[in-house]
């Protein structure tokens, strides 16, 4: 673990009302630009009748449509252009650096994309800072990529840092160790 009392002095020093305005400023920068790059996201807020600059106060966020497992499987999968992320991608395609599917219990698999900055943001912030990774490390584990747990902790984090994941064909128990 870091010896630093902050991961990041500016924002975890800020005064609480500076702070609570940098959040409703990146909340509603979020929104608007899910809102303008997203087909999806572009039709949850109109038919719930929000638009990004209705989003003044916190007590507004509430009026944000949450999303749900079954909107997923709905705009992802065979016949969803682009195939397989549908119209939720806020992005060109090719800016894509990894997708990920969860394991399809319900039926259909719900896809979750990644892409280069974001994955290095949490190696850098998370990894580095609270999981004080080393390259001495070796991470060894069975949770499946397409989650958190799985594509920090055996996909990013080892190599961004400089440890290692011997990833395993069959990471049963006996073959863990």
């Amino acid at each position: 673990m870091s010896s630093r009392e902050y991961w990041n002095p500016v924002l975890e020093t800020l005064p609480r009302e500076k702070l609570e305005q940098l959040q409703l400023k990146k909340f509603r920068d979020i929104v608007a630009w899910a809102y303008d790059h997203s087909k999806f996201y572009h039709q949850l807020y109109a038919d719930a009748g929000l638009e990004p600059g209705d989003i003044k106060t916190f007590d507004d966020v509430a009026r944000v449509p949450k999303i749900e497992k079954s909107m997923m499987r709905n705009v992802q999968g065979p016949g969803k252009d682009p195939f397989p992320y549908g119209d939720i991608l806020c992005v060109p395609v090719e800016q894509v650096t990894e997708y990920r599917q969860t394991s399809g219990t319900t039926g259909q698999p719900k896809a979750t994309m990644h892409f280069h900055r974001d994955l290095l943001i949490i190696a850098d912030g998370y990894a580095k800072e609270v999981l004080g990774v080393t390259p001495d490390d070796v991470f060894v584990g069975s949770p499946p990529l397409a989650f958190t747990f799985g594509l920090g902790g055996l996909a990013v984090f080892p190599p961004r840092l400089g440890a290692a994941a011997p990833l395993l064909e069959n990471p049963s128990p006996p073959n863990l160790v």
